[in-house]
């Protein structure tokens, strides 16, 4: 149902000012449509995509593995780094909430703001439930033994994470 795309390597500009080379690899999922079952779909997918890079993106630096909700751009970034957010791994996943975005574009700001809080309470309850699957069980119990946790923000560049 749902493919990613990989984009060419590049490095960040703000890691290129801090001396950091790295260059990312990001992964997008578009969910063009607007219905909540297509996007939760999308985010089951964006947890399975976590589990099957894992491995290649856990450091002895990796302390989370950090979802992080863009409501207003209806965005969810997920990405393995440090508490501190100073150090994360190479690849990265975006899932693009498209028909999200767009339905709520034309609103007014009182029912804009309403529904950001909503879906917000949407993603992060969705998370949850995928984080409980039976299939995520052994890439969850393999991070834990490496001190890795799962957490969630809708704060972008927040270092207080809420643990799923």
């Amino acid at each position: 149902m749902h493919s990613w795309k990989k984009h060419d390597p590049e490095p960040s500009v703000f890691g290129q000012v801090a001396g950091n080379p790295t260059e990312y690899v990001v992964y997008t999922l578009s969910v063009r449509s607007a219905d909540d079952a297509d996007v939760q779909a999308g985010i089951v997918e964006a947890v399975a995509q976590m589990c099957r890079l894992a491995e290649a993106n856990v450091t002895a630096r990796t302390e989370v593995v950090l979802f992080e909700w863009d409501a207003v751009a209806s965005t969810l970034t997920v990405v393995y780094t440090d508490r501190e957010r100073s150090f994360d791994a190479r690849e990265v996943l975006k899932v693009l909430a498209e028909g999200w975005e767009a339905a709520s574009f034309d609103l007014e700001e009182d029912a804009q703001l309403q529904i950001w809080e909503e879906r917000d309470g949407l993603v992060r309850a969705w998370l949850r439930r995928a984080l409980r699957l039976p299939e995520v069980q052994p890439t969850l119990a393999s991070l834990a033994a490496r001190g890795v946790v799962p957490a969630f923000t809708a704060q972008h560049h927040a270092t207080e994470f809420e643990p799923l």
